[in-house]
């Protein structure tokens, strides 16, 4: 089985409940990793990330720094494929479907992103993967 990984801030307990709570309906076991909390960094740290005249917000820069921390895990890790999940998501059924098929392509060396949500301006977006 492909490890799941649970992306959730300490201080959010109600989102690891619900995501919990999921995932134990589908018998799918995972890892909690902890979030970089960008609001509790010190403002000069935040700083230090700014992209041409872009400053990043604190919260853009603690979910920056959660998905390289997470990437590094992975890439020195023993595990062909991991399945990341923030703890905000709706699990659809079809889930176990779609790990027991990316389980066994061949060629996916990079990474593969699936879902369907809304954007920041409201409109919906759909994206599947990339390899």
């Amino acid at each position: 089985m492909i490890p799941v990984l649970v992306i959730n801030l300490a201080a959010d307990t109600a989102r690891l409940t619900h995501i919990t709570h999921q995932l134990i309906q589908m018998n799918i076991p995972f890892q909690r990793v902890e979030a970089v909390n960008g609001r509790a960094l010190p403002l000069h740290e935040v700083w230090r990330y700014s992209y041409y005249d872009r400053q990043f917000t604190a919260g853009e820069v603690g979910c920056a720094l959660t998905y390289l921390k997470l990437f590094r895990q992975i890439a020195y890790g023993p595990d062909r494929f991991v399945c990341i999940l923030e703890d905000d998501v709706e699990i659809m059924p079809a889930i176990a479907d779609i790990a027991q098929l990316v389980a066994g392509w061949q060629r996916c060396r990079d990474g593969i992103r699936l879902g369907i949500g809304r954007g920041r301006g409201g409109g919906a977006w759909r994206h599947a993967g990339f390899c």
